[in-house]
């Protein structure tokens, strides 16, 4: 459309077109959905969210097809005179707004769940978010605006987003982002075992949502092994998504066997926060025991006869699946040179025993024997 342009002085009315116009205050008139371009690179183009837009001009550059600011004081002065002809050309916005997401930024950690979003347009538009993880539609964060800064709460671990702008004539971009949030420190909760011996078999138990390694730590001063634990073998407590347990196999153990050791675990998340558990002590036995038996069967009760071979003795008991359910009945729980005895009843039928002798470390031998009731 070609834009009528008035100046009002004393006593005249001038009316000139953008082409003739040379440089003065005025009003400029758009149609809704019109481009709007300034010739300063510092003010930000937009485009008419209505027809009959006015803006104080100072100047048309014709040969760029661009506007430059006036004086809104005198434009202010200036009486308004807006009329829409069908019959002149309009430039029409076709073209999407730049969206540039300064923050939060794709591939990043953030260690704080408040991040500030902070979103520029190279005009005026609306600005919408959409959480790609929780699926709960689209979001305003400003309407009619070119910049929005402001703090937002995200949750803890893989953030997924997609920013939309939107301007006045409907043309649109959309931009998506992922990022983690960690501000949580790793914490080792249990580790085991606690007291007296290790067989080279180690639990932890941690709460972390994020993490990125766990490191188990076994020897004597000078001399300390390392292992790495797969975290894709440990599993969920209870349902918790952040609370895991994980076994840790110490495959130089036996290199201190009969000496006393010192173990620890080491934590790490995403974002590289550490957590070390509390340092524990024990004795180093890999050896399980040793163990001879006899038995006798005396209308329902069996008597058991053992000869044990192991220095740390816990106890010998049984392993039976009645009725569909394992269940374990301990026979011996200490030895007199090395021998210990124990009667059992059962009840009629086959039975079929699993008899298993275990150390204070964990170290087992186990048989198997079968009898008729």
């Amino acid at each position: 459309m070609k834009k009528q342009l008035f100046i009002i002085g004393i006593g005249i009315i001038l009316s000139l077109s953008f082409a003739a116009f040379a440089s003065a205050d005025f009003w400029a008139y758009f149609d809704k959905g019109e481009r709007i371009n300034y010739c300063n690179p510092l003010v930000k183009d937009r485009t008419a969210p209505n027809d009959g837009y006015a803006l104080c001009m100072s100047s048309f550059n014709e040969a760029k097809r661009c506007y430059n600011q006036g004086n809104w004081i005198i434009c202010n002065t200036l009486e308004q005179n807006y009329t829409q002809s069908i019959d002149d050309p309009i430039d029409f916005d076709l073209q999407a707004p730049d969206l540039i997401i300064k923050s939060p930024l794709s591939g990043l950690i953030y260690t704080q769940k408040s991040v500030r979003i902070n979103i520029s347009l190279d005009e005026e538009g609306s600005i919408y978010y959409f959480d790609n993880v929780k699926m709960n539609g689209w979001k305003m964060l400003c309407s009619s605006c070119s910049v929005y800064s402001q703090m937002k709460s995200f949750n803890e671990g893989f953030n997924n987003f997609t920013f939309r702008a939107v301007d006045a004539a409907g043309n649109d971009v959309n931009k998506t982002i992922a990022f983690f949030v960690d501000s949580k420190k790793p914490k080792i909760q249990k580790t085991r075992p606690k007291i007296e011996f290790a067989s080279g078999i180690f639990d932890v138990e941690f709460k972390e949502l994020n993490p990125t390694s766990l490191t188990l730590y076994y020897g004597v001063s000078g001399n300390y092994k390392t292992e790495a634990v797969d975290l894709k073998t440990c599993t969920s407590i209870k349902g918790n998504s952040d609370k895991f347990a994980c076994e840790a196999t110490a495959k130089q153990i036996k290199a201190f066997e009969n000496q006393e050791i010192e173990y620890w675990f080491e934590l790490t998340d995403i974002a590289g926060a550490m957590d070390e558990s509390r340092h524990i002590k024990l004795d180093v036995d890999t050896i399980p025991p040793v163990f001879t038996m006899n038995y006798t069967i005396d209308r329902r009760t069996a008597i058991f006869s053992f000869k044990v071979t192991e220095k740390n003795f816990d106890e010998i008991g049984f392993y039976e699946n009645a009725s569909g359910k394992e269940r374990y009945s301990p026979l011996c729980t200490r030895l007199k040179n090395e021998s210990c005895s124990s009667k059992k009843s059962f009840s009629t039928g086959h039975h079929v025993l699993n008899i298993k002798a275990v150390d204070k470390a964990g170290n087992f031998m186990d048989k198997q024997i079968a009898f008729d009731i």
